[in-house]
């Protein structure tokens, strides 16, 4: 049963290494892509495999923390979950709405508007109001995720 254990835990640090990580490399490129402020492929290029690096790190670390998450309780020796367990998970829920219904939409609809303006010289207002929509949400996943681990560590086992 401690090997079992020791595996969860591990998935769960795993899934939260690749959870953050792919956050904090999302925040990097994508300031780092802007800062020349005029459209062109190298923006399109970043913001499309910043919505693929979601296919390969950020949902299935989510996946591995969520589902290891939940294992760890049912295997604990807690007996019922302690009072720390709903809180927690509803802003581990909180950060994938926000991923869904924030993020994702306005990476869309950046790749969008770089694509539009190729031709135009400039990047319109609206993309600008995109990104800083995006680094505002973003910075607030990124806070909540690592509140989060905080909370862990902290959380009475």
């Amino acid at each position: 049963m401690q090997l079992l254990t020791d595996l969860i835990r591990t998935a769960h640090f795993v899934g939260m290494a690749l959870l953050c990580g792919s956050v904090a490399t999302w925040a990097f490129w994508i300031s780092r892509a802007v800062d020349h402020r005029r459209p062109g492929p190298q923006f399109t290029f970043v913001l499309e495999n910043i919505l693929r690096s979601d296919n390969y790190f950020t949902s299935p670390g989510a996946a591995m923390v969520g589902l290891s998450g939940v294992l760890m309780v049912a295997f604990s020796k807690l007996g019922t979950p302690q009072e720390w367990v709903v809180p927690k998970s509803a802003a581990f829920i909180a950060t994938g709405l926000i991923w869904r219904f924030a993020l994702i939409p306005a990476q869309r609809n950046m790749i969008r508007l770089v694509t539009e303006s190729a031709g135009n010289g400039e990047l319109p207002a609206e993309f600008h109001h995109m990104r800083r929509r995006w680094l505002f949400f973003g910075f607030l996943n990124y806070l909540l995720l690592l509140g989060i681990i905080g909370w862990s560590v902290l959380a009475p086992h």
